[in-house]
């Protein structure tokens, strides 16, 4: 399948932290994009965050993705589809709450191309380790992605596809959120982020397991430029990709250091991780370089002092 190396792409839920990375490497890398968002109130804050690209920027209300033919109209016309929109509860217990919704969405839009015979060539979609492996008690999505490998699958046996299906599973993902205007306003893993190293805080308690649990996390940008590579390299055709780079050991410390204060020995202590995550296939396949976790934390610190937070 030929990989696209222009043209329109459609990245749902648009106005997500890592989703506002990815319309920014798009658009940045000559794409047009057409981003769909919840509410049509969404809409002039994400135009404002890309001024320079607004002839090539276009929005679609999806009010939600879990109903039968969300993605009908908002498929019409792209030729690839990035697909982020996915709801996370990391204090929720029963996986049907959120892995469903999920599962339903993805598939939704698999179901619209069916149906619709549009001019998408590739699908990408932003899954998570969680997908491949379940990590903790916490609700997991393991086995989840396997209704969308099976829609993409038989239509490819039948030789009835137009389009080929890929699919990245990062662990955590943190960097600075574009157009958030107060700590208030961060999502789950940079909200987390900030409270943890810089406040030293546990504001999401129920999420702590999971963040000692697993070793590694990436940088927001290196997702976004996955996404790129994932659409413009052809044998990224059918593949799925973990994407991750950072051990997060020692990151009160490694903040501290960049901030120039002291830390503990507790703060600076090795902690042994149950899991770590192999990006090796992403890395020789996309050719991607990822980021160390100094030279993320520095970025994200920039950032925090740049908006008047630290």
């Amino acid at each position: 399948m030929p990989a696209i190396a222009s043209g329109k792409v459609l990245v749902t839920g648009a106005n997500g932290f890592i989703a506002g990375w990815i319309v920014k490497a798009l658009l940045e890398n000559g794409f047009s994009v057409r981003g769909t968002v919840r509410s049509a109130k969404k809409v002039e804050a994400l135009k404002a965050l890309f001024p320079d690209h607004a002839a090539r920027l276009e929005f679609a209300v999806v009010e939600d993705i879990a109903r039968d033919g969300a993605f009908d109209d908002a498929i019409k016309g792209v030729d690839a589809i990035v697909h982020t929109a996915s709801p996370i509860d990391l204090t929720l217990h029963d996986p049907e709450a959120f892995v469903g919704p999920a599962a339903r969405g993805t598939t939704g839009i698999l179901r619209s191309m069916q149906a619709h015979d549009p001019t998408v060539k590739r699908i990408i979609t932003i899954s998570s380790v969680g997908a491949v492996c379940s990590l903790t008690d916490y609700p997991s999505g393991e086995g989840k992605p396997k209704a969308a490998w099976k829609i993409y699958n038989d239509e490819k046996e039948r030789g009835t596809i137009g389009w080929d299906f890929v699919t990245l599973g990062p662990p955590w993902v943190f960097g600075p959120a574009l157009g958030a205007e107060a700590p208030e306003e961060l999502g789950l893993s940079v909200g987390y982020w900030f409270q943890h190293t810089i406040k030293q805080s546990k504001l999401y308690p129920d999420s702590m397991k999971a963040w000692v649990v697993v070793s590694s996390w990436i940088d927001v940008r290196d997702v976004a430029t996955a996404v790129r590579l994932s659409l413009t390299k052809e044998a990224a055709e059918g593949e799925r990709f973990i994407v991750a780079s950072i051990h997060s050991g020692a990151l009160i410390s490694i903040v501290s250091r960049l901030l120039g204060q002291a830390d503990s020995a507790e703060q600076s202590r090795d902690i042994v991780f149950e899991y770590a995550f192999d990006a090796k296939k992403s890395r020789e396949v996309l050719g991607i370089s990822y980021k160390g976790k100094e030279e993320t934390a520095a970025y994200i610190l920039d950032d925090f002092k740049a908006k008047g937070w630290l």
